[in-house]
């Protein structure tokens, strides 16, 4: 099948040009055509207007003509000795007749031209020698209505075909130049407005793990080209505090898990390296079994993480907030009371959301064991739970030692340190915080949180309330 021309020129152009190219032969493509409509136009408009100033002038010669015809010897003639005839007949394109009304030439003035059928009174054109001449006619009234003549006025289209020829070659002159400028402007004007497109490239094939810190730095105006460096920017900035998260989450990672490897490593070590009794290696056993308990609620975190908080089944069901959340505090209730701390809970009722009850559980026991983890004997948690504007807002509230103001934006990042009054226990993972924010996004909610140095902490959840009947269901959590 033959491809259009049309069609084989874009696939050159998209083959061997680049997007320069195709911009500016677009642009000229596009000029060329709008040019040629508006000269075409202009050559069109021109020849009306100088026919229609030619016709006026026949029209004139015939109206101030007529009164000078007088019957002679049974026929029409023109009166000799007028000025404005003579006038007239001294024009060598104007030809003037009195005919008969059958088109018999009586008498003429001007150019020797015979008589122009058709006799009419609208003007038309017709060729002479082949030579384009314009005619026109009026008719000599007699009594009744009965026509006794025709004056016709005939005249060369000479002036108009040159004044057109003269526009013509104009036009052939200046739309071709006019062109060829556009095209070499709009070859810069394009090479500079897609700049910043080729320092893109350029920065984004130079962008490596160890050059993420390149940017482009547009400093032009405000237009796409420039919206979109900037956007390019920006990604570049979130990529490069992305990569770093996750090598710094690689990196603790990798100390959390050798942590406990070693400590296994060593265990093994010393019950291999001589004769031990019993009930030493019931001590190292119980030693390696705490530490492999480690390992696997590290892994399981990092799963949660790895799957963004969202569970392996992602069917999710109508959850009694109220009910999990007491559940929740019955639960932490006996490790408060080991450390002489009270749990104060105002909770109310018929609180619903839609979720996954397990992973809820998990998300509030996170952040409820963290206040009573860090609240210091004798002080006070309180779990404030109430429904606002179609949302459930659980309030966490501890009077532990606070955290100072710098440190809040990155409390949900993995393994983030505070300082020693906010440092993980013995059998934490470092993950609590992250996996709560990770699970709270997965059920289309939020994690803020508020702390003042020496004023204890808030972590606020607020998820969208379910409006529909709940229903209690029985948890079984293992702590």
């Amino acid at each position: 099948m033959r491809v259009p021309e049309p069609l084989r020129i874009g696939r050159l152009l998209a083959r061997f040009g680049g997007l320069r190219l195709r911009v500016v032969v677009a642009f000229v493509l596009l000029l060329s055509v709008t040019l040629g409509a508006a000269g075409s136009q202009i050559y069109v408009s021109t020849k009306h207007r100088l026919v229609d100033e030619l016709d006026l002038d026949l029209n004139l010669a015939v109206s101030q003509a007529l009164p000078h015809v007088q019957e002679k010897d049974g026929r029409y003639v023109f009166q000799q000795g007028q000025g404005q005839l003579l006038a007239y007949s001294g024009e060598s394109d104007l030809e003037l007749s009195v005919l008969s009304p059958d088109g018999t030439q009586w008498d003429h003035a001007g150019a020797a031209l015979a008589p122009v059928r058709p006799l009419s009174s609208h003007a038309f054109t017709v060729l002479v020698s082949g030579q384009g001449w314009r005619a026109l006619a009026q008719p000599i009234a007699g009594s009744g209505g009965r026509v006794l003549g025709w004056v016709q006025a005939v005249r060369s289209l000479r002036p108009v075909d040159d004044a057109l020829s003269a526009l013509a070659a104009q036009l052939y002159i200046i739309l071709p130049l006019a062109v060829l400028i556009a095209a070499i402007a709009s070859y810069f004007l394009a090479g500079r407005a897609l700049r910043p497109l080729t320092r893109i490239a350029r920065t984004a094939e130079q962008i490596g793990p160890n050059t993420l810190g390149k940017r482009i730095g547009y400093q032009g105006p405000g237009d796409e080209v420039g919206t979109m460096a900037t956007a390019f920017d920006a990604m570049l900035d979130r990529m490069q505090g992305a990569f770093e998260r996750e090598r710094r989450f690689s990196a603790d990672a990798s100390h959390e898990l050798r942590t406990p490897l070693a400590v296994i490593k060593s265990g093994i070590g010393v019950a291999l390296s001589r004769k031990r009794t019993a009930a030493d290696h019931q001590a190292t056993l119980e030693t390696l079994d705490a530490q492999v308990d480690q390992l696997i609620r590290l892994c399981d975190d990092l799963l949660v993480l790895a799957r963004g908080g969202r569970p392996r089944s992602a069917e999710s069901e109508t959850v009694d907030l109220t009910a999990l959340l007491e559940l929740v505090v019955e639960q932490l209730d006996p490790l408060a009371q080991d450390r002489f701390i009270s749990v104060k809970a105002r909770i109310r009722k018929r609180l619903t959301v839609a979720g996954l009850p397990d992973d809820l559980i998990r998300l509030f026991l996170n952040l409820l064991g963290n206040a009573v983890k860090y609240t210091p004997a004798g002080g006070m948690v309180t779990v404030d739970a109430h429904r606002q504007h179609g949302h459930v807002h659980v309030a966490i509230t501890d009077t532990g030692p606070g955290i100072p103001k710098e440190h809040l934006p990155h409390l949900f990042e993995p393994f983030y340190r505070v300082d020693p009054s906010r440092a993980r226990s013995e059998s934490g993972t470092g993950l609590g915080l992250a996996i709560a924010h990770e699970i709270a996004g997965a059920h289309n909610g939020f994690i803020t949180v508020q702390s003042d140095v020496g004023e204890g902490t808030t972590f606020e959840v607020v998820l969208p309330a379910q409006g529909g009947a709940a229903f209690v269901r029985a948890f079984l959590v293992n702590s």
